[in-house]
């Protein structure tokens, strides 16, 4: 394939590489996969098949790929499968978490984004008012609003009028469903690195590209946000965010010495001590607590000398506040501290 391929999206905010849901959901899809993209922040859902972005074009085809499931069929096709090697039950098991994840988190989303006054006046419609080129914003903007008012509507049995400016009993109800499914996001990565062990799947990315807006849209409380910081979001969902960001950084070449700094130098460095020298290990450990150690200074934890992991008592805001260096370094920790102890340690 000698064509490029081009990506179009809507432009990055709160610190995401696109603040559109489906966008950042296709991005994170391309670059988990290891598919070279040229990415074109063009903010301009014209000419895209539904008026939506994101739009994939291979080179000189005329109608761009804007699915999710399509896009990943059309990578599988050409050798870029990040689920290769999952087994047949995980693929069924993948099938049924999408949908599941779908089901729960797209209505309280919908909902935040396009019926929500407040975030929705205040927050989302600006953002995209002041992205999409005129005169095209006062075309697809009430279009996308009567949009999410026809799917709430006939989801939730909702008379349209009753939904214009919202209602906060059908925000309770798409709360309470996408809370059930974010606690079982937070049980079911509570010890691993991604959902199906230590590799990103395209589960993955759907799964990213839902909680990282709830997370990081810039409104001081919402009751799913609120939840979701201040009740479930802890080591396991927080890192695995940022770990995924990581994961996104790494395919643009101009990353390769943050990439160095960061997880992949700190597993080089476990592997190498597995089998080194007792008192060089020892030394190797005394650096790396350390490092833990300043940090829990930097955020006000005591880290290492307390009995927990390293880092899970860190909220999503000071999660934030690392760089990409640390973010990986302290994942790796954390890491290391759920590992079971071998005989040989614990004699």
């Amino acid at each position: 394939m000698t064509d490029r391929v081009t990506l179009h999206i809507y432009s990055p905010a709160w610190g995401l590489p696109s603040f559109d849901r489906a966008c950042l959901e296709m991005l994170t899809l391309c670059r988990i996969n290891g598919f070279s993209i040229d990415v074109k922040e063009s903010n301009n859902p014209f000419r895209t098949p539904e008026g939506r972005l994101p739009a994939l074009y291979f080179g000189r085809e005329g109608s761009p790929l804007t699915g999710f499931r399509e896009v990943r069929s059309r990578l599988e096709t050409l050798n870029f499968n990040s689920d290769y090697n999952l087994e047949e039950k995980q693929i069924n098991e993948r099938g049924l978490i999408e949908n599941y994840v779908e089901t729960a988190l797209k209505p309280a989303l919908e909902y935040l984004f396009w019926i929500n006054p407040e975030v929705h006046g205040h927050v989302v419609r600006p953002l995209y008012s002041s992205k999409i080129p005129f005169p095209f914003g006062s075309y697809y903007l009430p279009k996308y609003h009567k949009e999410a008012i026809d799917y709430i509507s006939v989801l939730y049995n909702v008379h349209h009028d009753d939904l214009e400016h919202g209602d906060s009993s059908v925000q309770t109800r798409a709360n309470f469903k996408a809370q059930e499914c974010l606690d079982f996001l937070t049980h079911r990565l509570a010890e691993k690195e991604f959902i199906f062990g230590k590799s990103p799947s395209s589960l993955d990315a759907l799964v990213y590209s839902y909680l990282a807006p709830i997370a990081k849209i810039p409104l001081d409380s919402h009751p799913l946000g609120v939840y979701m910081k201040e009740k479930i979001v802890k080591i396991s969902l927080s890192l695995w965010i940022g770990s995924l960001r990581i994961t996104i950084m790494k395919s643009n070449p101009t990353c390769n010495e943050k990439k160095k700094l960061g997880d992949d130098y700190a597993r080089d460095e476990f592997k190498r001590h597995a089998t080194a020298d007792p008192t060089q290990t020892r030394i190797f450990m005394d650096e790396w607590t350390k490092y833990a150690m300043d940090l829990s200074k930097q955020l006000g934890i005591k880290g290492p000398k307390t009995s927990k992991p390293v880092g899970s008592q860190m909220s999503p805001n000071q999660i934030d506040s690392l760089s990409v260096e640390q973010i990986a370094q302290l994942y790796e920790l954390y890491q290391e501290t759920i590992k079971p102890k071998v005989a040989s340690e614990s004699s």
